[in-house]
């Protein structure tokens, strides 16, 4: 089972690296909302992800702080590059 959650997890990041950089928040909050339907956690990787969707194209800075926060509210502690994604917004 472990097996089969990590490639679920490899599957639904590269999802959202592929609609990050289109910019596409709308979409990157939809995949996060499907893992956890799923009862996938999504890892620091998949919000950083998501969270980098907010500097693609238009700078989103408060979308970019509210994933931030929804990380938070899940234990996952954001890591540099977490913070360093989010400035870049």
């Amino acid at each position: 089972k472990t097996q089969e959650t990590d490639g679920t997890i490899i599957t639904f990041n590269i999802a959202l690296k592929r609609l990050a950089k289109q910019g596409n928040v709308a979409a990157c909050e939809g995949i996060i909302i499907g893992m956890l339907q799923q009862e996938v956690e999504p890892s620091v990787v998949s919000y950083t992800t998501a969270i980098a969707s907010c500097a693609a194209k238009e700078k989103n800075p408060a979308v970019a702080y509210e994933w931030i926060k929804r990380m938070r509210s899940r234990n996952i502690m954001p890591n540099v590059i977490t913070y360093n994604t989010a400035l870049a917004s």
